[in-house]
């Protein structure tokens, strides 16, 4: 299949004419129209097998006045070049993301004195806190307990 640009001109009071015959042809959603900008073309790129075939998409009574055009990409050395690039850089994030798994991962859950725990659970206190004298104060309004 090849790709084609088809430019339909056609007049304001054929506008809606040309959309409907496109329309009932099932290819609307290909078109773009620069009718509301006093333009009135129809544009479309479509994949056909030729130019005959592209020719068919646009309505019989304004066929004669459309334009097709064959569109060709040039630069296929750098579509071969492209999946190298592609690789290269996928394996690159894979191997940083297995640095920065094995770095946050270890770094969490081991206890080394260079990578401070922030896992509440594993903190090991330094001295315990002193626990408070509960008899020695009393709460508001209560006697005290003797």
């Amino acid at each position: 299949m090849e790709r084609f640009i088809i430019l339909s001109p056609h007049t304001a009071e054929d506008c809606d004419k040309v959309i409907k015959a496109i329309h009932a042809a099932g290819y609307l959603h290909h078109f773009e129209w620069g009718c509301k900008d006093q333009d009135h073309t129809g544009y479309a790129i479509i994949e056909a097998v030729n130019h005959d075939h592209a020719k068919q998409i646009v309505p019989w009574f304004i066929r004669e006045k459309a334009k097709i055009v064959k569109l060709v990409k040039f630069g296929k050395r750098l579509s071969r070049i492209a999946p190298n690039l592609i690789q290269r850089f996928r394996k690159t994030l894979r191997v940083a993301r297995t640095w920065l798994w094995r770095y946050f991962f270890l770094n969490i859950h081991t206890h080394a004195p260079s990578a401070p725990s922030i896992c509440p659970s594993k903190t090991r206190p330094t001295s315990a806190p002193p626990s408070p004298d509960w008899s020695a104060s009393a709460a508001p309004g209560r006697p005290r307990a003797r």
